[in-house]
């Protein structure tokens, strides 16, 4: 994680209002993932209308969206916060450049030019007008991570399995490991029981990700993880 972070601190990720739409997407596209920890076919279907409260972001689904395990006696959230990571970073930190809400409101500015632009957050970079599928959604989340890698020297390259579904399961092992409340997860992630995070998602974080906890301040699961 901390090798994809970095990436996203430096080009052609930033100057952020100065990148091509698609690494602007790529990149708002992972940091809200991150700071979400929703799954690929909520965040296709997020909407593009965003809702600005204090320094937050309030994101929300498409009112026709039925998440995957929906039912009448466990209903989805309709909406979200994303956290503004500026209050526990100082203007000059270079964690500033991985705010989710920096990201998406300078996503927002960009689309503002865009006349037939559809209703959902996350359209495809070669054609603004048509929203983003859950596949190309899941390729670029893949894609930012092995573009990432392929940055490190070579004696530092390892075999990737990569799965856009991994995001959801670090960011929030990250916030279990530094916030220590699971109820907080499982919030993040609509999870009803702590089985399935424990079975499935859990990831042992400090091993798995080398110096992840030499990071500073990220937004990850629903919280700022410090």
């Amino acid at each position: 994680m901390n090798v994809v972070l970095k990436a996203l601190s430096l080009a052609p990720f930033e100057p952020l209002r100065a990148s091509s739409f698609r690494d602007l997407t790529k990149k708002t596209l992972f940091l809200v993932s991150l700071a979400s920890a929703k799954r690929v076919s909520e965040l296709q279907a997020l909407s593009y209308e965003l809702t600005q409260q204090g320094k937050d972001i309030i994101l929300s689904y498409l009112p026709e969206f039925v998440a995957k395990t929906e039912t009448s006696s466990n209903p989805l959230l309709r909406e979200f916060r994303i956290k503004n990571l500026a209050v526990a970073v100082c203007p000059d930190d270079e964690e500033r450049l991985l705010c989710p809400v920096r990201a998406l409101l300078i996503f927002k500015e960009r689309m503002g030019n865009v006349a037939r632009r559809p209703r959902n957050l996350f359209v495809s970079p070669a054609d603004k007008s048509k929203p983003l599928s859950k596949n190309a959604l899941a390729y670029l989340l893949r894609e930012i991570i092995l573009q990432a890698h392929r940055s490190l020297p070579k004696n530092l390259l390892m075999p990737l399995r990569v799965r856009a579904h991994d995001i959801r399961g670090i960011a929030t092992s990250l916030n279990l490991w530094r916030n220590k409340s699971v109820e907080a997860v499982l919030n993040a992630a609509s999870w009803r029981t702590p089985s399935v995070f424990a079975k499935y998602y859990l990831h042992d974080v400090e091993r798995s990700d080398g110096d992840t906890f030499s990071l500073g301040p990220i937004v990850a699961a629903g919280g700022i993880v410090t």
